[in-house]
């Protein structure tokens, strides 16, 4: 049986996020956790082809047995033939380990702005579901998705900002808020644009033109970056209102 379905676990976002947008690149259906524990929910809910684990809170043996007997003897059994996949894998994560990730963000493209996150405020980033519509709902108001068994508002965020409608593409994903913001949205964006360190970006003076927007930064090239606030955002009257 191919393997199209993995589950990466990893305590540290910046690393998380690198193996994951890897592993999407290639042509993966990827799901994240933060911890052993949490990995053993989503196990249990997304019966994984693979986990790729490194965590200093629980370790991949204890983590598999937890979950499911057959995640552990599965992934031994492919060992042979994922052999060159884990050397090319060993080597992007040597190489991320050596990068400055001091002002790591998550980049991507809502409308024609690009737009920053914090590693430590977004819970994943995932291709588009199904989406259900809900009648007598604002146009931005996509609907709600079933992710691994919870049911999520999705919000297309360009349209919501009055960007326009966001195309039905392949490169489209959704952008999910860590769980600690207790509230089950997902973000609609155009594109994820990997990971951007802003330490190199210049901070710009001009604020923004939405609560939601922290900071903006501009790139070597001089290209506009706006840094979310993922909290202002999901507080904000106006996106809690989806009723037409």
């Amino acid at each position: 049986m191919a393997i199209s379905r993995i589950l990466v676990v990893d305590d540290s976002p910046t690393e998380r996020f690198f193996l994951s947008e890897l592993l999407v690149k290639n042509g993966y259906l990827v799901s994240m956790a933060e911890s052993g524990e949490e990995a053993v929910a989503q196990a249990k809910q997304t019966l994984p082809d693979l986990i790729v684990m490194w965590s200093s809170r629980s370790s991949p043996r204890s983590c598999c047995r937890r979950s499911r007997p057959w995640v552990e003897l599965t992934t031994m059994s492919k060992k042979f033939n994922l052999r060159e996949f884990q050397t090319t894998l060993s080597q992007q994560l040597l190489a991320a380990a050596t990068r400055d990730n001091t002002g790591s963000r998550l980049g991507f493209q809502v409308g024609e702005v690009s737009w920053l996150v914090n590693l430590a405020d977004a819970e994943e980033v995932i291709p588009v579901p199904t989406i259900v519509k809900v009648p007598g709902a604002r146009r931005w108001f996509r609907g709600v998705a079933n992710i691994r068994g919870n049911l999520y508002a999705v919000s297309d965020f360009s349209d919501f900002m009055g960007q326009g409608v966001t195309p039905d593409h392949a490169s489209c994903r959704l952008l999910i808020p860590h769980h600690d913001f207790g509230v089950n949205a997902a973000l609609l964006v155009r594109s994820a644009l990997g990971l951007r360190n802003v330490s190199r970006y210049q901070l710009r003076a001009e604020q923004g033109a939405h609560p939601w927007v922290a900071r903006q930064y501009a790139d070597d090239q001089g290209a506009v970056w706006c840094d979310l606030d993922f909290g202002q955002l999901l507080g904000n009257p106006e996106f809690l209102m989806v009723e037409a």
